[in-house]
């Protein structure tokens, strides 16, 4: 992958979806400023698992545990799948309740490139405004 120019990083951060930049091990090389506020208040203080720039996504992934871990299982087979050119893209959508709130994202991971293809996109874009208005219909 080139370096990323400033204007590259700065129309990353500019996108409300929370994204990171995987290398095929699974490595985050870089991530936009969404994903590191959403980490930042969302990680309880003291876990040892983070998904910040040098952790591995897929290794957070398998050690997630608790309510709707199984949705992680499911992410991590479907990261692998598009790392492995299973399939060309991979979505779920999936809760992540907060103590204080309950919320919906859906992930979307594709390649970076189509060509040798050695990193990976993993968005995840807030859904929860239309998952509330669906279950009030």
């Amino acid at each position: 992958m080139h370096e990323p120019t400033e204007f590259a990083y700065s129309i990353l951060d500019s996108l409300s979806a929370h994204v990171a930049i995987l290398r095929a091990d699974g490595v985050i090389l870089a991530v936009n400023r969404a994903w590191r506020i959403f980490c930042d208040s969302n990680t309880p203080k003291g876990l040892q698992v983070t998904a910040q720039e040098g952790s591995n996504y897929l290794s957070v992934c398998e050690k997630a545990k608790g309510n709707n871990s199984e949705e992680a299982e499911e992410m991590l087979t479907g990261i692998r799948s598009v790392i492995n050119r299973e399939q060309m893209e991979f979505s779920i959508q999936y809760p992540c309740h907060s103590p204080t709130e309950k919320r919906w994202f859906q992930v979307h991971v594709t390649p970076y490139r189509e060509e040798d293809t050695t990193q990976f996109i993993v968005a995840h874009v807030n859904i929860t405004s239309e998952v509330q208005k669906e279950n009030r219909a």
